[in-house]
């Protein structure tokens, strides 16, 4: 899927196409929060629950496949150890960047 495909070179303005992927990235959301309720559906029929979390440092969704009775968590996409490598990373990549090591 191509989430941006003007450049400026063809004319178009950097504003105009941070609007339209802006609108794409909200449609994305959209579908996946429609995607992620069906699945809570599905999920509380089988005895386990579904609920969805932002990783507060990378700003991403987590979502979570918990088991109805006993509230373990059974299943986390991505994990959030995943995450919180990436944030490090970046975090350690803007350093590096800047000059601070």
């Amino acid at each position: 899927m191509v989430i941006n495909s003007g450049s400026p070179d063809e004319g178009g303005s950097n504003k105009a196409s941070s609007g339209v992927t802006e609108r794409r990235h909200e449609a994305i959301r959209d579908a996946i929060a429609k995607e992620v309720a069906k699945a809570a559906e599905q999920a509380d029929r089988s005895g386990v629950r579904v609920r969805t979390e932002v990783h507060e440092a990378t700003g991403r969704y987590i979502v979570k496949v918990i088991d109805g009775e006993s509230g373990k968590v059974l299943r986390e996409f991505p994990p959030a150890e995943y995450l919180d490598v990436m944030a490090a990373l970046e975090e350690l990549g803007g350093t590096l960047l800047e000059g601070k090591i």
